[in-house]
């Protein structure tokens, strides 16, 4: 039994225990196809943050993370092993429409675990436990 940190209600990486009946989630829809291949079997251990999670795979608590949202230099700096990218997302920059960007002393806000991309000027960052709290 393979053990994978998953932040709950995660949609669209992971909303099986979601009234949802479109899908599962790509983590659940992704190891399901992995399973049905090799025979391995998964189980969730859930989490409210992404922050949570990466820790429980960091402590031991989890075999692997369900989706790890950086690249293979910072998985590297981790010292997490990586495998192939099974979907790529890209980072999204929000902005107040009444604020210009780029522009001097900006608030830059990212979900906790992750670090602010050196391409985004922000003069501070603000680290949120989940994408809500943003």
């Amino acid at each position: 039994m393979v053990s994978v940190a998953v932040v709950e209600n995660w949609h669209p990486l992971f909303c099986a225990q979601t009234d949802n009946d479109l899908h599962d989630g790509i983590i659940s829809d992704v190891l399901g196809a992995v399973a049905g291949f090799t025979g391995l079997e998964f189980e969730y251990v859930y989490t409210n943050s992404y922050a949570k999670a990466l820790a429980m795979v960091q402590e031991g608590k989890a075999d692997m993370l369900g989706a790890f949202m950086g690249n293979e230099e910072e998985a590297a700096q981790m010292d997490l092993a990586l495998s192939a990218s099974y979907a790529s997302l890209n980072d999204i920059l929000v902005r107040n429409k009444a604020v210009s960007y780029p522009s001097e002393g900006l608030i830059g806000g990212i979900i906790e675990g992750r670090e602010m991309p050196k391409e985004v000027a922000a003069a501070e960052v603000r680290y949120f436990k989940t994408v809500p709290e943003t």
